[in-house]
């Protein structure tokens, strides 16, 4: 064991130093900047509101917040990329070692099990769609995955409470892996899978039986317990949380789409056309004979693993979840997969949430074919004669999980692109603003069309502004009721040069940041010029600083950036105060008739407003986005405005 350790220990340090040797940030894509900055991101996930643009009931965040807790504490100790550097190096030891521990309880094989881990790492599927995708959530469930099982089963066959524990422990910490409800099927399937085989088993035997089920549920239950804190703020405000998505046929169309780049042939190779094929980042290297006749290898071990581990009491369940994940996996290509997913689609349309089901469920599938590739290469060193056996085996662990993966040792599996370096004129203008801002919010520019930005120090992906400003920020389209029709009506406005001061006024802007390092092109934005003469245009616009590549304004007619304000000609006095993003008071004195009172957040039926414990039951969308309540209270009261998801809220 100490050995094991020792070189999964090594193996993750070399990796850790091949992939951050360019001393950079690693950030793109839909996970973008959020590591840049821990703090700011737990700030923004650790509440079901979501801080951005102008707010947005977002709960699909929350499981995050013990990974980025974690990382918030360690920022106190490394910085910039060193700290991403040591999660990776995190992430990389604790997957080999949870794969090791779940493989050896299964197979009661060391060497079957020390296989099965490095290729569980080292194979084509999680260099692609783990590393290179670059969503954390999938990462952690990568690590989790083994250790969720392994805790479980030891808990089911053994009876042992402190493996519980560990099962609810590991739970809790490895939450982020819950981020994607898609990617909770990959544990609670294969838990639920090894329990119908075992049951299977002991069909005759009701105590037994009886005995499973209840420490079944007693962990099913446990866990739905000890993940309240996201589960519930989940299913309350699910069907709030974005924009109407589109109808199970649009989802469907969606899936048979991508599901071209990955036929039942590719997902066996562990492959997908779109990293692998002519457009991927590794096509020439790919496409040589040589590995792919290394691909047809692998094949044919995880076929020789199959067939002589069917000995095994849990090959049944092995081989289960290797041929449902397989059929899982390949979306809508046949066998049954278009007449199976169209099924699901248009009786259950919230499975839609599958609709990339590779990306998604991919590892039902790797981790008993990484199981089987053991298997296969523990026969091979068993059955050579000495000294050939080593010599067999460590040829073919060096030519599968090194020369096919060549990119992971290299460091490729990351290109240029992808390695950023966020400029320190960031740093200085978020603290210039947070010394001059009220409760106003920041207007981005040149506006996009959409939520992707390309800027020239390199970083490309989903615009970032709320990760790198603590002030919200008003930069991208957020998929958000109400928010998306209102930013793109600004769009319009900016776009077709239109006046624009009516809208910053009733989203609450007070001050602009204008990139002059945005690639516009690539954003579809307008160029940083044409932005600037429209600003210098506008009497209302007034020019404050040049910082690095960065130029800020305020918007005079709003620089206070009140969030709460009163519609009537004769108004009360109004002073509010910020309990938490989901909570505010509002004291208001000396109102002698009825007034409408505005918050400028998006409207949301779970915002309201109560007076002495009575709701204001008139509440209603007002400038097309946000909230609005008519008070009809007269005098001095205080209104409390909270957004109800809890039922003591």
């Amino acid at each position: 064991m100490k050995r094991t350790l020792l070189l999964f220990f090594v193996i993750s340090i070399f990796l850790t130093l091949q992939w951050f040797k360019s001393g950079k940030f690693i950030a793109t894509g839909e996970e973008g900047l959020t590591i840049y900055n821990p703090s700011r991101t737990l700030e923004l996930y650790n509440s079901v509101w979501y801080e951005t643009g102008t707010g947005a009931p977002s709960p699909v965040y929350l499981p995050r917040v013990t990974f980025f807790a974690a990382l918030s504490f360690g920022s106190q100790f490394l910085d910039g990329y060193k700290l991403q550097a040591f999660v990776y190096f995190v992430f990389l030891f604790l997957g080999l070692f949870g794969t090791f521990l779940l493989v050896k309880y299964l197979t009661q094989s060391v060497e079957t099990s020390f296989i099965s881990a490095l290729f569980y790492l080292f194979n084509l599927y999680v260099q692609s769609q783990i590393w290179n995708r670059y969503l954390y959530a999938s990462i952690t469930l990568w690590v989790f995955l083994p250790f969720f099982l392994y805790f479980l089963i030891v808990w089911l066959v053994e009876k042992k409470t402190i493996f519980l524990l560990f099962f609810i422990l590991t739970g809790f910490f490895a939450s982020n892996s819950y981020g994607h409800p898609a990617l909770l099927i990959n544990l609670w399937f294969s838990a639920l899978l090894f329990l119908i085989i075992i049951l299977l088993f002991n069909v005759r035997n009701k105590k037994v039986i009886k005995n499973y089920l209840g420490r079944f549920s007693a962990a099913f239950v446990i866990w739905i317990l000890t993940n309240l804190w996201w589960i519930y703020p989940y299913v309350k405000i699910a069907g709030a949380s974005f924009s109407e998505i589109s109808d199970w046929s649009a989802n469907f169309s969606s899936l048979t789409g991508v599901s071209k780049s990955f036929p039942a042939l590719q997902i066996l190779f562990l492959r997908q056309a779109s990293f692998f094929g002519v457009d991927g980042p590794w096509y020439p290297f790919y496409q040589s004979v040589v590995i792919w006749v290394i691909s047809i290898l692998i094949l044919a071990v995880v076929a020789i693993g199959i067939f002589t581990s069917r000995k095994n009491k849990y090959f049944l369940f092995l081989i289960e979840l290797l041929l449902i994940g397989l059929f899982l996996n390949k979306g809508s290509n046949p066998p049954f997969g278009y007449t199976f997913y169209k099924s699901l689609f248009s009786y259950l349309p919230f499975t839609a949430i599958l609709r990339n089901p590779y990306e998604k469920l991919g590892l039902l599938f790797v981790l008993p074919y990484s199981i089987f590739f053991g298997y296969g290469i523990n026969w091979l060193y068993t059955k050579t004669k000495k000294p050939f056996g080593t010599v067999v085996a460590s040829l073919a662990l060096v030519i599968c999980c090194g020369i096919l993966v060549l990119p992971m040792w290299t460091g490729k599996v990351y290109g240029k692109s992808v390695r950023v370096e966020v400029p320190d004129y960031y740093n200085q203008t978020n603290d210039y603003l947070k010394e001059r801002m009220g409760d106003g919010r920041i207007l981005v520019l040149p506006i996009i069309p959409g939520d992707g930005v390309k800027y020239t120090w390199g970083y490309q992906g989903i615009e970032p502004s709320e990760f790198l400003f603590d002030r919200p920020s008003i930069s991208k389209v957020l998929r958000a009721q109400y928010f998306d029709d209102k930013y793109m009506n600004l769009y319009a406005e900016f776009v077709s040069q239109k006046d624009y001061d009516e809208n910053l006024k009733q989203m609450n802007i007070s001050h602009i940041v204008l990139h002059h390092d945005q690639d516009e092109e690539v954003s579809s934005a307008s160029s940083s010029a044409e932005v600037k003469e429209t600003l210098t245009e506008n009497e209302n616009t007034s020019f404050l600083k040049d910082i690095g590549e960065l130029s800020i304004y305020e918007f005079v007619p709003n620089k206070e950036g009140y969030i709460f304000v009163i519609k009537d000609d004769e108004k009360p006095t109004l002073i509010y105060s910020k309990i938490s993003s989901t909570q505010y008071a509002v004291e208001i004195k000396d109102a002698k008739k009825p007034y409408i009172l505005i918050f400028k957040s998006t409207y949301n039926k779970l915002w309201q407003a109560k007076i002495e414990g009575e709701i204001q039951k008139e509440h209603f969308v007002v400038y097309d986005y946000a909230n609005a309540w008519r008070i009809n209270k007269i005098g001095d009261y205080t209104i409390k405005v909270d957004l109800k998801i809890w039922p003591w809220d």
